[in-house]
């Protein structure tokens, strides 16, 4: 069986289309755990009066802690055998999970997979269409076991603009006890990145990880930049407790990546993060912005990081961005600051 979590907080205007295209799947051995995250609208009705019509809904309510910590109550009860997580504002097509569970091999007990699907991210458009563009992992579809997941998956897992493996929790089937065993490094308090805290440790203890061909049965929904972009004061704080937990889930998997390898890795993700802290940076409406990006970069080391872990990057803003980075130059700074007060064009 598998279990379907959906962290829910104040979802009420989406909640019925996420849960309709749940209830409508082809594969039907499954059970939906809504996780009423606190919500202070409708939402904790709705999701209670889906469990009284349904015997596989059940609804857990709890105090407001985020978003891992409502996914990881779901996790607590949960019966399946795999595990599969969706966002209360996104919703799937009916074949969703009958294309995950293709990808299991039932023929090797206590084997752990984990079998990823791709997605759509979905944009509203002036007009009321909605223009899709695909999310979809950079390696090639096909299963990853033994030495070709070892040396070939694992060590690109971080530090890449385009993702090896999609580190979304959602998109995925992911065997029961992978989960658990990864919950030791998760820590609730971490709100960006948080789903690389679950996922790392999940993708380095599994014995195989499956890549599904043309799987975009997972539409993500698009929110509006003002909302999602907007400046975050505690980024660098929190950025610093996700670290500590990669580092940690990294230095208790020495077994499949050495710490060389690890090591590498994790600074070129550093180097990635450092362009997300950057971007916040430049949209704080606080003033003195060079003085305050040359204290980030002093502080934290950045331009001697991304030196020495370099990340190749394609996108055209993203390389300007990381041009700055290289060579802090006062107009340079002034000029991205320009750009994302007024056109929010990188």
């Amino acid at each position: 069986m598998i279990s379907v979590i959906v962290p829910v907080y104040n979802a009420a205007a989406t909640l019925v289309r996420c849960v309709g295209s749940i209830l409508a799947q082809t594969l039907t051995d499954y059970e939906l755990i809504l996780v009423d995250d606190g919500s202070t609208d409708n939402s904790p009705a709705l999701c209670d009066s889906y469990a009284g019509g349904q015997d596989r809904i059940r609804v857990i309510h709890k105090e407001n802690g985020g978003l891992m910590s409502a996914w990881m109550a779901g996790v607590g009860i949960a019966q399946g055998q795999y595990l599969c997580f969706l966002d209360s504002d996104d919703w799937v097509e009916p074949q969703y999970l009958a294309h995950l569970a293709a990808g299991l091999d039932p023929s090797e007990p206590g084997f752990r997979q984990v079998i990823c699907g791709s997605g759509l991210i979905d944009h509203a458009q002036p007009d009321g269409s909605v223009r899709s563009e695909p999310m979809i992992h950079g390696a090639a579809p096909g299963s990853y076991r033994g030495e070709r997941l070892r040396t070939g998956l694992l060590p690109q897992l971080l530090g890449n603009e385009n993702r090896t493996v999609l580190m979304s929790r959602c998109m995925k089937l992911i065997e029961a006890s992978l989960i658990l065993d990864s919950l030791e490094f998760c820590d609730p308090r971490i709100r960006m990145g948080e789903d690389v805290n679950i996922i790392l440790p999940v993708l380095l203890q599994a014995d195989e990880i499956v890549i599904l061909p043309d799987a975009c049965d997972y539409h993500y929904i698009y929110m509006d930049a003002s909302m999602v972009h907007a400046y975050d004061a505690g980024m660098e704080e929190n950025t610093a407790r996700l670290f500590a937990r990669l580092r940690q889930a990294l230095a208790a998997h020495t077994d499949v990546l050495p710490p060389e390898t690890a090591e590498a890795m994790l600074g070129r993700e550093r180097s990635f993060f450092y362009l997300l802290e950057f971007k916040n940076e430049l949209r704080s409406p606080a003033g003195g912005l060079y003085t305050r990006v040359r204290g980030w970069m002093d502080r934290n080391g950045v331009s001697e990081t991304i030196r020495r872990y370099p990340m190749a990057v394609r996108e055209r803003n993203n390389r300007l961005l990381m041009t700055a980075m290289y060579h802090p130059w006062r107009p340079l700074i002034w000029l991205l600051g320009l750009l994302f007060r007024w056109k929010h064009k990188v």
